[in-house]
């Protein structure tokens, strides 16, 4: 671009050069201004091409949400040539036969608001998109699972990409939290779990349950899936008073210019985002591996995080990685459901007796390896001194003058230089032996070999041994 600029102004400064020359008649002096003015048009419209053209957006941060911002920031700042796009507004006939092959309740409608976001979608950067499928293919099995079990149309899932990007952590600017976008008090209202300990919010079964719930309740008042998820956005009392400025209709689109202004968009989204990801070249009809499935694992007796990371050979991160709703990592309580993937959970179902068993014994041994002390009376001799005085020998051993008085039968502070005077004072003093966990383990294995019931033990699965072998070799 500066050698764009460069090279106008150079040409603009030799042809003023020129003009100025008087060997240029009249006519010649003409021709080249119109080459000159031709030259700075086609370089200007070059600059022009290459400038940048981002949506204009409020400003203004504190009425911005972080995952608006976030999705802003998403977009690119060159606007894309509607020829180079590999994907385009595919038009209502062709829209309307695919989005019947879902075959769901939801009326997919298509008009200028849905066609725009689709089209405004279309240009996300393909890392966004990338992102966001892989977390699809983890979240959207156990979405559909619990959609199944309130017998509720599929389609909804989408409306959590709408909400957080299928984010668990996401947390907009007025305190709404988890893949579902759940405020405080609606959580708490709904019935869930939120302490310095636990935030049932950011639980991706739990969270999709409440928001299947909220969705069957504003179904059944309104009748209608569209509005049911534009109450999800703004609340059933707006929406019921959208209706009534309307007249009384019961549909999304009638409504629509009485709703807030983030609801009149909110379920464009929604039904943009529904075809994207279903029929557009953003679809990915990836299948799942069974690794990459989560399996719900109970954990019946509270267990140290790192015990069971050691144990599977994976990060602490990882036992948490799907398990956002638990802000204590380092303790899984009992009775605590904890999504794990297919194969970890099988690992811990079929060794939970051994992995309870090594935290049993380390944290025995930690126990053990804890130093212990007592209060004991500790005897200390000093000699006095030319120039000693009484104060400072009792500041220096933290105890009273009294008590050097006492215990060295002093009538007085005077002291004589070369006499010896015995402190004693009370502290605490460590009575066990300073060892590390790691010798603690060793000093129990050693004493587990010496066990004289093991060696009866393996004295007894020795001698089986043996008599199947002899069975053997007669056969």
């Amino acid at each position: 671009m500066l050698k764009i600029v460069a090279m106008v102004l150079y040409l603009h400064a030799l042809v003023i050069k020129v003009l100025n020359n008087n060997n240029l008649n009249r006519t010649n002096s003409h021709i080249l201004r119109q080459v000159i003015g031709l030259l700075t048009i086609t370089f200007g419209l070059q600059l022009v091409a290459q400038a940048p053209v981002a949506p204009r957006i409020e400003t203004n941060i504190r009425k911005i949400d972080s995952l608006t911002l976030r999705f802003f920031e998403s977009i690119p700042a060159h606007e894309t040539n509607v020829q180079e796009m590999q994907y385009q507004d595919p038009g209502e006939a062709v829209f309307k036969s695919q989005m019947a092959t879902l075959g769901s309740a939801i009326p997919f409608d298509y008009n200028s608001h849905v066609s725009l976001q689709v089209r405004y979608m279309m240009r996300y950067r393909e890392e966004s998109i990338n992102r966001l499928h892989e977390r699809m293919q983890i979240y959207f099995p156990i979405y559909e699972q619990v959609l199944d079990k309130y017998n509720m149309p599929q389609a909804l899932k989408y409306v959590s990409i709408i909400e957080s990007n299928l984010n668990p952590e996401a947390k907009s600017w007025c305190g709404a939290t988890g893949l579902w976008q759940f405020m405080p008090y609606t959580g708490r209202y709904m019935g869930m779990t939120i302490n310095y300990e636990l935030d049932e919010r950011k639980s991706i079964i739990r969270s999709t349950e409440k928001a299947c719930e909220y969705f069957l309740s504003s179904y059944n008042r309104f009748g209608d899936w569209l509005l049911a998820i534009a109450s999800y956005n703004c609340g059933a009392g707006n929406v019921q008073k959208a209706i009534n400025r309307s007249g009384g209709k019961m549909d999304f689109w009638s409504i629509k210019p009485y709703l807030p202004k983030e609801t009149q968009t909110y379920v464009p989204k929604f039904i943009a985002a529904a075809y994207i990801h279903n029929f557009s070249g953003f679809s990915q009809n990836t299948v799942v591996e069974q690794s990459q499935l989560l399996a719900k694992t109970l954990i019946p007796q509270d267990l140290e995080t790192r015990f069971l990371a050691e144990f599977l050979g994976v990060d602490k991160d990882d036992i948490h990685a799907h398990s956002h709703e638990f802000l204590k990592k380092n303790m899984v309580k009992g009775n605590s459901t904890l999504l794990l993937p297919y194969d970890l959970s099988l690992r811990f179902i079929s060794n939970a007796d051994s992995i309870y068993s090594l935290q049993a014994r380390v944290l025995a041994a930690e126990e053990a390896a804890k130093p212990v002390y007592e209060r004991r009376e500790v005897a200390s001799h000093y000699k006095v001194r030319r120039g000693d005085n009484i104060t400072s020998i009792a500041r220096k051993y933290g105890v009273s003058v009294s008590d050097i008085k006492r215990q060295n039968n002093l009538k007085s502070t005077r002291l004589v230089a070369g006499k010896t005077l015995k402190v004693t004072k009370t502290t605490w003093v460590r009575v066990n032996k300073e060892l590390t966990v790691e010798e603690v383990l060793e000093d129990e294995a050693i004493s587990l070999d010496e066990d004289p019931a093991t060696d009866e033990l393996l004295e007894e699965e020795n001698a089986e041994k043996s008599l199947d072998v002899i069975e053997a070799k007669k056969k």
